[in-house]
């Protein structure tokens, strides 16, 4: 016997959905994340002295900008593979300076 339930759907609100994580050259970047993202991506790279293949979401909250980083491993198939814990946050002030980079596990 199949019975039928009824089914709700609801928009999922902003706040609920994962972020998307993309690289520096996506074009749904705006010219300040784009200056941002060169800011973080320079110390970064400075830091580990090399260059670093990386996605990055970028949150802005009241007084601070939250860049998150995620390390790309490796690829499967052409898809970034990432490590867990393999991230960092940098918290960029409102004047733009960084102001700290929080490493992940």
């Amino acid at each position: 016997m199949l019975s039928l339930l009824p089914v709700c759907y609801s928009k999922v609100p902003e706040s609920a959905k994962p972020p998307i994580f993309r690289t520096p050259s996506d074009s749904g970047w705006t010219a300040e994340d784009k200056a941002l993202l060169q800011k973080v991506r320079s110390r970064i790279e400075g830091d580990a002295k090399h260059v670093i293949d990386a996605r990055y979401y970028i949150e802005r909250k009241k007084g601070e900008t939250l860049v998150t980083v995620r390390y790309v491993s490796g690829y499967d198939n052409g898809k970034p593979r990432f490590k867990p814990g393999g991230q960092s946050t940098v918290v960029v002030g409102s004047n733009g300076e960084i102001v700290k980079i929080i490493p992940g596990a």
